[in-house]
């Protein structure tokens, strides 16, 4: 943009100081072929610029809107993340049962990371049934017997760790769909993988950013491992329910302030570097397509003036304005055809670069590059 608005003031600088003064008041001053040819270059090379700008904020917003829409696998919304202090791990049991006596309180779960953010992980090499020297990272998570139904997780077989069953949580784990492709299961249920035996297999949920595949992921139950408390809570009167919560947290540590985030912010700030992609990018288009609209209103100014004695002519012989104007026109559209010829291939390849960052994304479609065009050569026309 820096380069387009340098070169756009730069050059009718030049242009005019070139002009012989003694030519200019006599009003016999001409133009060269070269300067009318520079002229058309430059607000080709801006047109080309704005519909790159205009496609890629279109793929960018496309992106960004299938990223807030796209299925987790998990409910993210109404939904607290409370940081344990103190020893509020020891008295999580009570501080959840308080917690449910709130009517705006619609579920409890304790685990080691949110569902979004699962980080630690190690390698595995050994399993049940493991017939080659294959090995794989695996993340690991530590939940409760409530963390599924507060999450609104799906089974895919098997059962969740049941409160009845004293063996689920002391011998049982979960993994996830991922892992038992990644092992090569068949049929994981009862199989043994770090000691422990598989008594359920959820479906895959996205526990990490779009950026990256859903990995394979191990749920095992270890009260000393939770540093987070999941609350689901009915929003109609959050301020309300957020200073019960905070009076019951009060009333166990008071040495320690009450933190909390919400769920669904924690994951739209994994996506923060492209809402700022998406933020500069609809600003350096406008830029664009206002200082390529400056240049061509210049051309079609200065071709106005060198026709006026044929637009006379054309008048006179019975010519509509429209007529007039769909004429001079004819000339400019071929600059913005030339500029989409360019702009296409050369926005395809960037914005098809950009979104191989995410595992999972948009396709490219023609439309956007259609609407883009059409757009730049309306306002072009207009």
């Amino acid at each position: 943009e820096m380069c387009i608005r340098d070169s756009s003031g730069s050059y009718p600088a030049l242009f005019l100081s070139s002009f012989k003064p003694v030519k200019v008041l006599k009003g016999t001053l001409a133009l060269g072929s070269k300067s009318v040819i520079f002229r058309r270059f430059l607000v080709s090379f801006q047109f080309m610029l704005t519909i790159a700008l205009i496609i890629g904020t279109i793929v960018v917003n496309r992106q960004l809107h299938f990223i807030k829409n796209q299925k987790l696998g998990f409910n993210k919304e109404q939904v607290l993340c409370l940081k344990l202090q103190g020893n509020l791990n020891e008295k999580l049991d009570i501080f959840k049962s308080e917690l449910r006596k709130n009517p705006q309180v619609m579920d409890v779960s304790g685990v080691s990371q949110p569902p979004s953010r699962i980080k630690r992980s190690t390698i595995i090499s050994e399993w049940e049934g493991r017939d080659s020297d294959d090995q794989f990272l695996i993340y690991l998570m530590s939940a409760d017997h409530d963390f599924l139904h507060t999450m609104e997780i799906d089974m895919g077989e098997g059962r969740y760790f049941a409160r009845e069953l004293k063996t689920d949580t002391s011998e049982g784990i979960i993994v996830n769909e991922a892992a038992v492709r990644a092992m090569g299961m068949q049929s994981p249920l009862g199989k043994k993988i770090f000691d422990n035996r598989i008594i359920g297999v959820v479906k895959d949920f996205h526990f990490y950013s779009l950026h990256s595949k859903i990995g394979p992921l191990a749920i095992y139950f270890d009260p000393r491992k939770i540093e987070q408390l999941l609350v689901r809570v009915n929003t109609t009167k959050l301020d309300k329910t957020i200073n019960d919560i905070e009076t019951v947290w009060n009333k166990l540590v008071p040495e320690f302030p009450l933190q909390y985030t919400f769920l669904d912010d924690q994951i739209d700030n994994m996506y923060r570097a492209e809402q700022r992609v998406e933020k500069i990018i609809n600003i350096f288009s406008f830029l664009a397509l206002l200082i390529a609209c400056l240049g061509l209103f210049g051309l079609a100014s200065y071709t106005a003036e060198q026709r006026t004695k044929e637009v006379g002519i054309r008048k006179v012989l019975g010519a509509s304005a429209s007529g007039i104007v769909l004429l001079l026109s004819k000339e400019f559209t071929r600059y913005v055809l030339i500029a989409n010829l360019i702009a296409w291939p050369t926005a395809y390849l960037v914005l098809n670069k950009w979104l191989q960052n995410f595992a999972y994304h948009i396709n490219l479609s023609w439309w956007f590059f259609i609407v883009a065009g059409v757009l730049a050569l309306a306002i072009a026309m207009l």
